[in-house]
């Protein structure tokens, strides 16, 4: 076999582009104008992880139409090619649909879509990493969201700096300007680990932070579920007879003994203290009751008695009313405080 021969039977077998090739959806989300920096990135890991990363460069030449690998420079090519226009939407497709090579359908994309330094965009991407709250999302939706705006910042503003120094310096500005944009957007139940890691010196990478803020939020999520399960079982102790010295007494109840070691009260302890997993809501509201009935209490005290009437009136009127301002308790051994934890 001549060495023509043996060339073209290497062209003919070196192409291996299939049905499948060709229709391939490289990125996850399709070009649709305002996504450019996120899709060339994705296009970029994709095509380069495919080996083919040549064909957008240009780096690999075509061949004339007489050499024996032209055929599989051109399928090449046309696979390429398609996975840059099946990647668009289809108003955007139908625009670089004529070009002739995968390189022209970059170069084209990247001149009519590829925003450089525009200030304008730079300041869209910070106050938008300003604004952008956790409100109630989970805190991998929410960090997420802020990696890709930092992303975008990064794509606009490329360091030059060539000094070691310098470059470690800025990274560091860089990395400590994103924690206070992740620490600010943080629920208000993440209060206490955001003070923790602002009083760490140095501070952390955002890394590192999201991983403690992280850790915080599965601990208090686990102490609210299992506060639950011990307000029942505690309900169910209450009424419970206990023996004292082998003989109970009908009707005994057990003495609740717990006392928190954080705030001193009684009836709770350090695990379920609301101080630290933080107020459920039933608690809120209950307070908000409170008020509202010592509120309407205070008002019917204040209003004058009608004339002719006789203060056993209104004091028969009155008892309608619990005093609810009184710190004595109808139940012996309670109080209205310590009741707020026997749940």
């Amino acid at each position: 076999m001549g060495d023509s021969e043996k060339k073209a039977s290497s062209g003919s077998t070196s192409s291996s582009v299939t049905q499948n090739d060709m229709t391939l959806q490289i990125t996850p989300d399709k070009l649709d104008g305002s996504n450019y920096s996120s899709w060339s990135r994705s296009v970029k890991l994709y095509i380069l992880g495919r080996g083919k990363w040549g064909y957008i460069t240009g780096t690999k030449a075509t061949p004339t139409e007489a050499d024996v690998l032209y055929s599989t420079w051109e399928e090449e090519n046309a696979m390429v090619q398609c996975w840059l226009l099946n990647s668009m939407t289809r108003n955007l497709r139908a625009i670089f649909l004529s070009l002739s090579t995968a390189k022209e359908v970059w170069d084209a994309v990247t001149q009519t879509y590829s925003i450089g330094k525009d200030a304008s965009k730079l300041y869209e991407l910070r106050c938008k990493a300003l604004a952008t709250r956790q409100n109630g999302t989970s805190l991998s939706d929410y960090y997420g969201t802020l990696q890709l705006i930092w992303q975008e910042i990064d794509v606009l503003r490329p360091s030059k700096m060539k000094c070691s120094d310098d470059v470690a310096a800025r990274t560091t500005e860089i990395s400590n300007e994103r924690l206070y944009d992740f620490l600010a957007g943080l629920d208000h139940h993440l209060d206490r680990i955001r003070g923790q890691v602002l009083a760490e010196d140095p501070l952390p990478s955002v890394q590192a932070a999201y991983a403690q803020v992280c850790s915080e939020a599965n601990r208090q999520a686990t102490m609210l579920a299992g506060s639950h399960v011990d307000g029942s079982a505690m309900t169910t102790t209450l009424h419970r007879p206990v023996p004292r010295s082998g003989h109970p007494k009908p009707g005994q109840k057990e003495l609740d003994t717990r006392q928190c070691t954080h705030c001193g009260k009684k009836k709770h302890t350090r695990e379920t203290c609301f101080e630290l997993v933080g107020y459920p809501d039933w608690w809120v509201d209950k307070q908000e009751k409170g008020k509202e009935k010592k509120k309407s209490v205070a008002n019917l005290a204040s209003q004058p008695l009608p004339h002719g009437s006789s203060p056993h009136m209104d004091q028969s009127a009155l008892r309608v009313f619990p005093n609810t301002t009184s710190t004595s308790s109808p139940y012996p051994g309670s109080s209205d405080k310590g009741a707020d934890w026997s749940w």
